[in-house]
């Protein structure tokens, strides 16, 4: 018995890895992760990942709460070593292996890092790096705790619910990459949200495409963890082979995938669902990242009737998402695709600049949000986090409303339609980009007095204007290759003898546009 509404301690969640810690003691011997010819069960998942971080634990002194980096590929290595760092009572913070070192410091610098850990690959010269040596693969053999037996309840077990559990990077508005940390309670009170509306089993395989250091890959992994699903970590050069990658999708029996629109666009630009076979156990598509164009959309609806179709829209200030729409009609191919309606236990406002709502169809507001899914804030600014984690102007009590910086409107039917970014963000190949970062490396080559980027929305294309007595293409395509990734590479570059400004002195990018 209790009473006032208090549940026992043992149903309440106060920790993630309780979802690995249950799911390991159902089914332990039921494949979690495949990657290749690598797979990994619950309990080893569980057990090496306990160990590693009772290592992480003792090389850090028990210190706790602090981010660790976790420097991977995209295998279950790195998967272990992200789960490990929370075992040892702190957050991981993953860092895409292939960015260039000049970035990978700049991202660092701003972030007191408990340590990192370098999952294979090339080391990273840095004296934050104090956990190099805790991956080792015979750190967790069979001299370990049992599989089932209960983890080390040092750091893992004085966790709270409200303790950080992760933290992702994105781009500032000063050109500064900033780190958006995420709680347990978000990310639990998410994923219960998700897997039930949506329907993920024990017997769901999961296709993932996401690299972990995307946040909305965290889905893959701890629906993963909570249901006892299993995840193919899919071969990255399968999507850009439309026949490989449908072969995998028929031959694993895949039943779910979470991708961004990018990849769906590819099959069905090169019909290949037509040529090379529709994956029939494929019952759930979800989009996330980017806006799916309605004619690739079209195609897969087509001829995949039976399958579901989901938008997906979050922030990375959000654990997870907080808008979805359930694709059941055909559109014109004419017609933008509706972001939808808010997930429960969510608010969502359009806000005029005026600060009012937006009350019908067709005028433009602020998305904003409130939910119990929102992000901790930015790991060391707090001024940057009260900035857009500001008290909701329509309730009379503390609440907090996260301004997502994106425009929308409402359609006919009251789903919500994203229309832009606020400021010059943008979305591209699934990442979120702050085109004043790209200004600000490239605007730094001697010899270019003023600079500005453009986003072409209709040809997925950034353009980088910039104001010089000569061609620098040379040492622009120099310092592009050296300090931004891939997806941040502009397209082409202009070079003007004046650069046009308005009547407030600024740059015209409307004429920049017109060019």
């Amino acid at each position: 018995m209790y009473v006032c509404g208090h549940p026992p301690m043992a149903t309440i969640m106060r920790n993630i890895l309780e979802y690995l810690e249950k799911t390991a003691k159902r089914v332990p011997d039921k494949a979690a992760f495949v990657c290749g010819d690598d797979r990994i069960t619950f309990s080893e998942l569980r057990r090496r990942a306990a160990a590693y971080g009772m290592r992480i634990a003792e090389m850090a002194q028990h210190v706790t709460l602090r981010p660790v980096c976790v420097i991977g590929e995209r295998n279950i290595d790195t998967l272990v070593c992200m789960l490990a760092c929370v075992y040892s009572g702190n957050f991981y913070v993953p860092v895409d292996p292939s960015l260039p070192k000049d970035r990978i410091k700049k991202m660092l610098d701003g972030v007191d890092l408990i340590g990192a850990v370098c999952c294979g690959g090339e080391r990273y010269e840095d004296d934050r790096l104090l956990f190099s040596d805790v991956y080792k693969p015979d750190m967790c053999g069979q001299t370990a705790a049992d599989s089932c037996a209960p983890a080390d309840p040092g750091s893992f077990g004085k966790t709270c619910s409200f303790d950080p559990l992760y933290g992702i990077f994105t781009s500032g508005t000063t050109g500064e990459p900033r780190l958006v940390v995420k709680s347990h309670d978000a990310m639990i009170r998410f994923i219960d949200m998700f897997t039930q509306m949506f329907g993920f089993e024990e017997t769901d395989i999961l296709g993932s495409q996401l690299p972990f250091y995307f946040d909305a890959s965290s889905k893959d992994l701890f629906c993963c963890l909570k249901c006892g699903l299993t995840v193919h970590i899919i071969p990255a050069k399968y999507f850009s082979f439309p026949q490989f990658l449908l072969r995998y999708l028929i031959s694993e029996k895949i039943t779910k995938i979470i991708w961004v629109p990018s990849a769906l666009s590819l099959v069905a630009d090169t019909d290949s669902l037509n040529v090379f076979g529709i994956p029939a156990a494929l019952k759930k598509v979800f989009f996330v990242g980017e806006q799916m164009p309605v004619r690739q959309l079209n195609y897969w609806k087509n001829l995949m009737p039976e399958a579901e179709f989901i938008n997906i829209y979050g922030t990375t200030e959000t654990a997870g998402n907080f808008l979805y729409y359930i694709y059941d009609k055909i559109l014109p191919e004419d017609r933008r695709l509706p972001t939808g309606l808010p997930f429960p236990d969510t608010k969502v406002f359009l806000l005029k600049e005026d600060g009012s709502l937006v009350q019908g169809p067709g005028e433009q507001g602020e998305i904003c949000v409130v939910s119990s899914t929102l992000s901790m804030g930015y790991y060391g600014r707090p001024e940057m986090t009260e900035e857009v984690f500001v008290q909701n102007p329509f309730a009379a009590y503390r609440e907090i409303m996260y301004k997502t910086g994106d425009i929308a409107v409402y359609d006919a039917d009251g789903n919500i339609c994203w229309i832009s970014r606020r400021d010059f963000q943008v979305k591209r190949m699934g990442y979120r980009i702050e085109l004043s970062e790209i200004e600000t490396v490239l605007g730094a080559i001697e010899g270019i007095r003023e600079c500005c980027c453009i986003y072409n929305e209709e040809n997925k294309k950034i353009v980088f204007f910039y104001q010089a007595q000569k061609d620098l293409k040379k040492e622009i395509g120099k310092q592009v290759r050296l300090k931004l990734p891939k997806y941040m590479f502009p397209s082409q570059y202009i070079r003007l003898d004046v650069m046009p400004h308005n009547a407030n002195g600024k740059i015209d990018r409307k004429k920049l546009y017109q060019m």
